[in-house]
């Protein structure tokens, strides 16, 4: 059965995507079998595979809330992925309607990406699931059960999750087996673990006793500022004493941006820069290393060490 690994921070602008897209790309030219998941509405994971988000026929959105319950429009033409390939159809248009009673599976949504990991994917009406998912029965499982199936199918299985601690992030936490959270090094990103280590223990509690901790992933790391030595520092020093830190940090570099507007991972369109380099790397210790528990103290306390200002005083909470 494959790995099913969320990469998860409710802080937005921090990685997620960008290591979404080239773990999974540097775990297939690897040889691995790899499907990610987009589960933002944004759907920037499905954008940078490759794909035109308002032309995909169904998505996770149809898989999450069943048929009867998805919002059709019409009068709106939606373009069919050809199947099996992840490249648009020219010819080919699907008016959805609402006559339509079919169970949407795993297997009716993943599409094949040229980045070498398959992917399901996503697009606005995701933001809708929130409102769809509210009153259904084990809500907090739908994600569980559309998985199920193709689990054996995979390697790793990796969940974009969105910017957010609703629904849509609780349901990747129950059906995760691991977390791997980015974490940019910038203070606002620190403080931001504390309530995601609360979500973190309440789901372990309540909802997935077997979820685990892969690693902290401190990303974007600029070397030319003090400020995000100071966080590195706190992320591989105070932080590292309790949880798995993972090393090397993710530099900031503009390759990123660069791969994403050509609709290559790093790993294809810069294969020799540091940041190919760093996720080529953090992929073989996806391998080898054992995920461990939150640790309780942290997140029942809800507190981290205070990073520290220029002035060697505690910045304010």
């Amino acid at each position: 059965m494959g790995r099913l690994i969320a990469v998860v921070n409710q802080k937005g602008g921090v990685g997620k995507t960008t290591t979404v897209v080239n773990l999974a790309a540097a775990l297939a030219e690897a040889g691995r079998r790899v499907l990610a998941v987009d589960l933002d509405p944004q759907g920037s994971l499905t954008v940078w595979s490759g794909l035109e988000p308002d032309e995909l026929a169904k998505t996770v959105y149809h898989g999450l809330v069943g048929p009867r319950r998805v919002r059709y429009d019409e009068s709106r033409p939606v373009r069919a992925a050809s199947q099996g390939t992840g490249a648009h159809s020219s010819t080919t248009l699907a008016y959805l309607s609402e006559d339509e009673d079919e169970d949407v599976s795993a297997t009716d949504l993943i599409l094949r990406t040229s980045l070498g990991y398959d992917l399901v994917p996503s697009n606005a009406e995701l933001g809708l699931a929130e409102m769809d998912l509210v009153n259904m029965v084990a809500r907090e499982r739908r994600l569980v059960a559309l998985m199920a199936p193709v689990r054996d199918s995979y390697d790793f299985i990796f969940l974009d999750c969105e910017p957010s601690l609703g629904l849509l992030t609780i349901n990747a936490l129950v059906a995760a087996d691991e977390i791997l959270i980015p974490v940019s090094c910038d203070f606002l990103a620190w403080r931001a673990l504390e309530v995601l280590f609360k979500l973190v223990g309440r789901v372990r509690l309540e909802l997935n006793s077997q979820l685990r901790l892969i690693g902290i992933l401190p990303t974007m790391f600029d070397t030319r500022t003090r400020h995000s030595r100071e966080i590195l520092e706190l992320l591989y020093g105070e932080l590292g004493r309790e949880l798995p830190v993972l090393q090397p940090p993710v530099h900031r570099s503009v390759r990123f941006q660069e791969a994403a507007q050509t609709g290559k991972s790093v790993i294809q369109y810069a294969p020799d820069t540091p940041g190919a380099a760093a996720y080529r790397e953090i992929a073989k210790q996806l391998e080898s290393c054992r995920p461990v528990r939150l640790s309780s103290r942290i997140w029942q306390a809800g507190r981290l060490p205070r990073a520290q200002s220029r002035q060697g005083q505690s910045v304010p909470s």
